[in-house]
């Protein structure tokens, strides 16, 4: 009974010790970031508007603001992690409304899938669609541009 309790704990460090190591390289997830310019290449969204801006979207009749959208006035990007779950979540399907006060900017959809790397497996986007548009991207690049005809 020894031997295999003794095998046991040994078995359970080597576990924890194996796991230690993927939690050690774990970065922070990536949001979507979205960057609003019109045609000209001016942003649609200003510094000055940037604290009305949010995304929301609808389950079961209801809407629901995403708590974790956010505009930077530096940059007028629009980021949600949320965003990604959600729609890995929902399978796809969810559209989310960016809107300025009453007013709608438009509407983003996301594909997602789940990365499982040992490090820094999160969802992640592999398209984006904005008004049904299926806006091209890089995975590597912080954002997707999203041109917007005035």
């Amino acid at each position: 009974m020894t031997f295999l309790v003794r095998m046991l704990l040994l078995g359970g460090a080597t576990l924890l010790a194996a796991c230690s190591d993927a939690v050690d390289c774990q970065s922070s997830p990536q949001p979507v970031q979205v960057f609003l310019t019109d045609a000209a290449g001016s942003p649609l969204i200003t510094a000055a508007m940037a604290a009305n801006v949010g995304i929301g979207y609808y389950h079961n009749g209801q809407w629901v603001s995403l708590p974790d959208a956010r505009v930077n006035p530096a940059t007028t990007a629009v980021s949600s992690y949320d965003a990604l779950t959600i729609s890995r979540e929902t399978g796809d399907t969810t559209r989310f409304w960016l809107g300025n006060g009453a007013s709608r900017l438009g509407v983003i959809q996301l594909k997602t899938y789940v990365d499982n790397s040992p490090c820094n497996g999160w969802t992640r986007a592999s398209e984006l669609r904005f008004n049904g548009r299926v806006v091209p991207f890089e995975a590597m690049k912080p954002g997707y541009t999203l041109v917007v005809a005035p």
